[in-house]
């Protein structure tokens, strides 16, 4: 079970490229794009990206190849409907409150379902599939906030496997995400410390900050997962239907390490343009067993 835990855990890939926008109560509002300036590609190591625009301004796709999907479609109300493979139904609010995914040859029937608190911020979360040897399976995510509507836990449970995974999220004074803590449990009451990341960062403008704004998303944490970024971080060990999370600046440094030996630091070297975005970066990991590997990441821009 740590195994499974440690591998999903790890997705948090730190490098975190949130936007920092105002927010309403459902954390998924519609915005005008606020700057003249716009993300044109992105590339992470040998993979480039292509955005493109509608008519509106709006980001309608995003690719590094003919064949990969990327495709964004938006309602009369440009609300997104569909983000790739994923679609996506509304409430009467204008809150997500269903999403869904075509079958592969692993999974069928996958769908997850949201409920909100009075603050209009997500409470509940269910998810469902059934694997390729016709079981299904079920979860559910639990959702905590403080007193200033900020995400400080997320509980959840296999239900049919009586596994729980609890992560618990700090923030720093310009509210980032500067940690978060990973615990296990099979009973839900005593939970078991298992890995934790630490965060720093610049004070910089983020171009995930731009790109997420110019598809109308306004909150820093969403359940549009645009994974090609590779940029974005996942909260939940169980990589269906995630929450992602876009920080407010550029991550400078992360710290890694676990209740099983491992460990490992990042450090990015950026180069900044004149408007405060980045325009490319090295990524270079240490880890415990002595190995490290350096990361690419470059951005470029266009004004309209």
């Amino acid at each position: 079970m740590r195994t499974l835990l440690k591998q999903s855990f790890l997705t948090l890939i730190i490098l975190l490229s949130l936007f920092n926008c105002s927010t309403d109560d459902d954390g998924e509002d519609i915005i005008t794009p606020p700057e003249n300036t716009r993300l044109k590609t992105y590339s992470f190591n040998s993979n480039e990206y292509l955005v493109t625009y509608n008519t509106d301004g709006y980001v309608s796709e995003y690719r590094n190849s003919p064949d990969t999907p990327g495709n964004i479609v938006y309602n009369s109300d440009n609300k997104i409907i569909q983000l790739g493979v994923q679609s996506f139904n509304y409430n009467s609010q204008g809150r997500i409150s269903e999403i869904t995914m075509p079958d592969t040859a692993t999974y069928s029937n996958q769908k997850t379902n949201l409920t909100y608190n009075n603050d209009g911020l997500i409470a509940h979360q269910t998810l469902s599939y059934v694997n390729n040897s016709g079981e299904t399976k079920n979860m559910q995510r639990l959702f905590e906030y403080n007193a200033n509507k900020e995400l400080i836990s997320i509980t959840e449970k296999y239900i049919s496997d009586s596994v729980y995974s609890r992560n618990l999220i700090s923030y720093d004074s310009n509210g980032n995400v500067s940690q978060v803590i990973n615990y296990y449990s099979h009973d839900d009451v005593l939970y078991s410390y298992l890995q934790d990341y630490t965060f720093v960062y610049d004070t910089k403008k983020n171009p995930s900050k731009l790109l997420l704004s110019d598809c109308g998303v306004t909150s820093n944490f969403s359940l549009y997962n645009m994974i090609s970024l590779s940029t974005t971080n996942f909260f939940g060990n169980y990589t269906l239907f995630r929450l992602s999370y876009f920080s407010n600046n550029n991550v400078i440094s992360s710290e890694y390490s676990s209740d099983f030996g491992s460990s490992n630091n990042s450090v990015y070297t950026y180069v900044y343009n004149d408007k405060d975005y980045p325009t490319s970066v090295e990524i270079y990991n240490t880890y415990s067993n002595g190995s490290n590997s350096t990361h690419y990441r470059t951005w470029t821009y266009e004004t309209y």
